[in-house]
């Protein structure tokens, strides 16, 4: 009690408030009436709200007008003030209750920006509603719950957004827009510069959390290594989605869509674990259109490896299945998909067709057809493949004939078993029909070289990093033939890979191997053998050697003073 000239003081504490979801500790007040209203002041020492990361502390309310009667209470012009993260926040508020409701309002500076609170509750429920104006972003995450450590560091940003919660309060809708939003991944393979975009989300704060949500990316820089993209220069990409979130941190993507109308189209569904990675994956490639999707999603990737001066166009779809973080399913769909680069190095024209893999081997046959394919001038020209692809094995199920230049190479059986694992397996067979030595040798810029080069590969077999040939290579070569027998192979992709064979070579034209070079012109045939011919890692370290003219041979016989 005052002096008799001061108006009676009403003031009290407690240690404690618990209610849900809200702790307060040190609780005081003080109230001072007067002739039409009162003031009031109310202190907290500390005040923790569940899900906010920063804890509340000094919390000062005054109240300069607090009207007080059985039917209503009121309080214009207050100021609040409280500690967050060690930072001193103050704001404007009033509020109003009564047996009609409730309702709250507070403006503050905060973030480095703007923000404003509406509450309302009545008859209808609580409504809650939330406006914010530029707040920097990197300052906004201090506040928020606790991140992974490996999330990107932020490093600017301004976001604007309303929100509201209406109904029991676990229903949220919220719009917002970022711009110059800039951070980047501690490994430096996740970044993004300047990055502008708008959105909008719908949120069940039920347990699971459920989240679904429409963003539009539309300018700055974004990595996703390998992919770049100036999103200045391209159409908004849209990104919907749809997810539930459980208490483990375990996001399961019911739902999403991607797509900048005219390129990319994909959608799909995803489980993702907490501590990021993908553990299932379902994703169908609407669209993939070329060359726009080329240019804007994979052109500067491409480039970054020393792949520059592509032109690819054409139509590309496919779908992806992945369980346990491995691929289980895919499908790939071509539609006359064709390329060619800037230095003539590659060629494709017309290439369609279906490959369908499964990891259980459960796959669909598939089949490729082109009109040509191309490294530098050496080109396949139309054919087709049908072949099985699927459990670590791949089968060419009918035998196919590649053109190259004036001959081909004609495949009779190609099989691959165990692929990836160290008990790999292969089997081929195969010939190559005559193919003009003048032909290949111009196609590849080497010294022109005359006659063909045909022959017969038989049944080769690769097993345990050792390969066997059934029987002897023959080539036809410079109008004669070469005869390559009992070769063998071992740790053919392992260390120190060896190669052992006999070589016969019979008849051997000499003016047609050496017309082409410039020490000089030998004329005849020749003769000889590489027996017991050892390589290790490919370069040769043991053989027997023997060149000879043939016995009984008649024909020319010379050799130039500059061949000597």
């Amino acid at each position: 009690m005052t002096n008799g000239l001061a108006a009676t003081q009403f003031e009290g504490a407690v240690d404690s408030v618990l209610t849900e979801g809200i702790s307060a500790v040190g609780v005081s007040w003080l109230v001072v009436p007067g002739p039409l209203d009162s003031a009031l002041r109310l202190q907290v020492e500390r005040v923790e709200v569940e899900g906010l990361a920063a804890t509340i502390e000094d919390l000062d309310l005054r109240c300069p007008h607090w009207q007080v009667s059985e039917a209503r209470q009121a309080c214009a012009e207050a100021e609040l003030a409280v500690s967050l993260a060690g930072r001193r926040v103050s704001a404007a508020a009033s509020w109003e209750s009564g047996q009609s409701g409730l309702s709250l309002s507070a403006e503050s500076d905060l973030f480095d920006g703007r923000v404003r609170v509406e509450l309302a509750q009545d008859g209808a429920g609580m409504r809650l509603n939330l406006a914010a104006d530029e707040l920097a972003v990197n300052e906004l995450l201090d506040y928020l719950p606790a991140l992974p450590p490996e999330t990107l560091g932020i490093a600017s940003g301004r976001v604007s957004l309303n929100a509201s919660l209406a109904g029991d309060g676990t229903q949220a809708e919220v719009g917002f827009s970022i711009s110059g939003l800039s951070f980047d991944s501690s490994d430096g393979t996740i970044a993004g510069a300047g990055l502008g975009l708008t959105g909008s989300a719908q949120i069940d704060l039920d347990e699971p959390l459920a989240v679904s949500s429409e963003v539009l990316l539309e300018r700055g820089e974004a990595l996703y290594a390998p992919i770049y993209l100036e999103l200045d220069q391209l159409p908004p990409l849209r990104i919907q989605t749809a997810a539930r979130i459980d208490a483990a941190g375990q996001v399961s993507l019911t739902s999403f869509t991607v797509g900048d109308g005219d390129a990319l189209a994909a959608s799909g569904a995803a489980l993702i674990g907490p501590d990021g990675a993908v553990a299932e994956l379902d994703l169908d490639l609407e669209q993939f259109a070329l060359p726009l999707a080329f240019d804007r999603y994979l052109k500067t990737a491409l480039e970054s490896r020393g792949t520059r001066g592509l032109r690819p166009s054409g139509q590309i779809r496919g779908r992806l299945e992945l369980r346990g973080g491995e691929i289980a399913h895919a499908t790939l769909a071509l539609d006359d998909l064709a390329l060619e680069d800037d230095q003539r190095r590659f060629l494709i024209e017309n290439l369609s067709g279906i490959v369908d893999y499964d990891a259980a081997g459960d796959s669909l046959d598939s089949e490729l057809s082109w009109d040509r394919i191309g490294y530098y001038a050496l080109v396949i020209r139309a054919s087709a493949a049908r072949f099985f692809v699927g459990g670590r094995q791949f089968r060419l199920l009918a035998p196919m004939f590649a053109p190259v230049l004036d001959g081909g190479i004609r495949i009779s059986e190609l099989a691959l078993n165990n692929v990836g694992l160290e008990e790999m397996s292969i089997d081929f067979q195969g010939d190559v029909e005559p193919i003009s030595l003048e032909l290949i040798t111009r196609a590849l810029d080497w010294p022109v070289l005359t006659g063909t080069l045909s022959g017969q590969i038989p049944r080769v077999r690769l097993r345990g990093g050792v390969g066997e040939v059934g029987g002897a290579i023959r080539l036809d070569v410079f109008d004669g033939e070469v005869i390559v027998d009992q070769v063998k192979l071992e740790r053919v992709f392992g260390v120190l890979p060896t190669l052992a064979a006999e070589v016969d070579i019979r008849g051997v034209d000499l003016q047609q191997m050496t017309g082409a070079f410039s020490f000089g012109e030998i004329e005849g045939r020749l003769d000889g053998t590489v027996h017991g011919l050892r390589l290790l890692n490919w370069t040769p370290v043991a053989f027997d050697l023997k060149l000879q003219t043939p016995e009984g041979y008649r024909g020319k016989r010379k050799i130039s003073q500059r061949a000597v």
